[in-house]
């Protein structure tokens, strides 16, 4: 064989020794080729950052939005939140999980983690959003998400957030960035076709326009969820992309989460508030209708598959 010929067949295979799980001689999974390619971040958890595969706007990050801020944070010569909730009438918008003994490190927060609650927010932006919760009523959740897959962290996820009631102890909360569910088509109707997502963002979720804003399905999604006809149109593609890539990871981190959604005897998610003796036992990914009779967030239209799929 001349020398050339061999001096290429030396160099590609010493090239191929350094492509990925090719070293030790196995192939990669076709889970590791993926996470390879997708964008990484982290969130922040007991002061440590932990790898998620989505990037993620932290408390820390010029941008983000930080609910450990103990005055409001689109106006910062005010302490109190304007119209608080019920015992929200306070400096600081989160506290210590209760409990025997508040978590303080990962592996405690692994113990305690056992819910992950979506919402949707009737903000329809997550700047609208956190003004709202931290300078308005005097809440507080872990995560934001945006109509355009923007997530936002805005509290270390060892805090108590204010954002579920009961199961504010052991869960981490997302308010989904949406216009939210109406008991009447009329009413839906009037706040599309009026001001009322103009107000927010132009054309924002209307599926004849197209654009990031769109609904991933078009058309309106109707059920029955706590008791109440209610109608929705659906979120974003991006949300669902975006929302699918951190619950997955954060999955990953609390075992706990692997659980859920709650469903009923047919298979199909719960529609319907788990009962009281549950609502803080249950495990795995939630909606605040489980946990809230009261509530019917994220409400019909949302497409439980493209986030709690089994983890694989």
């Amino acid at each position: 064989m001349p020398h050339a010929t061999v001096a290429v067949l030396a160099a590609v295979l010493a090239a191929t020794t350094l492509l990925p799980g090719c070293a030790s001689g196995r192939t990669t999974s076709r889970s590791e080729r993926r996470a390879a390619t997708q964008p990484r971040g982290f969130v922040i958890a007991a002061g440590e950052r932990v790898a998620v595969d989505v990037p993620v706007v932290t408390f820390l990050d010029a941008g983000g939005f930080d609910a450990r801020r103990e005055h409001r944070w689109f106006e910062a010569d005010e302490i109190l939140p304007d119209r608080p909730a019920a015992g929200c009438d306070t400096p600081r918008r989160f506290s210590a999980r209760r409990g025997a003994a508040p978590p303080r490190t990962i592996d405690e927060l692994r113990e305690r983690l056992t819910q992950f609650v979506l919402h949707y927010d009737v903000a329809v932006t997550s700047r609208n959003c956190f003004r709202v919760l931290h300078d308005v009523r005097g809440l507080s959740v872990h995560f934001l998400l945006d109509v355009d897959g923007t997530v936002y962290q805005t509290l270390d996820l060892v805090a108590r957030a204010r954002h579920a009631g009961a199961s504010n102890d052991v869960s981490i909360g997302i308010e989904i960035a949406h216009p939210g569910a109406w008991t009447s088509r009329e009413r839906a109707d009037h706040y599309y076709a009026g001001d009322g997502v103009r107000l927010a963002i132009p054309a924002a979720l209307e599926p004849p326009r197209g654009g990031p804003f769109a609904p991933a399905r078009g058309g309106w999604f109707e059920a029955d969820v706590n008791g109440s006809r209610v109608f929705q149109r659906d979120f974003t593609a991006a949300q669902y992309d975006a929302l699918a890539r951190l619950v997955a990871s954060l999955r990953r981190e609390f075992p706990a989460l692997r659980e859920g959604p709650p469903r009923d005897g047919d298979g199909d998610v719960l529609r319907r508030a788990l009962p009281e003796a549950e609502r803080t036992t249950e495990r795995g990914i939630l909606g605040h209708l489980h946990v809230s009779p009261a509530k019917v967030d994220p409400g019909p239209a949302f497409d439980w598959a493209r986030v709690a799929a089994p983890p694989n």
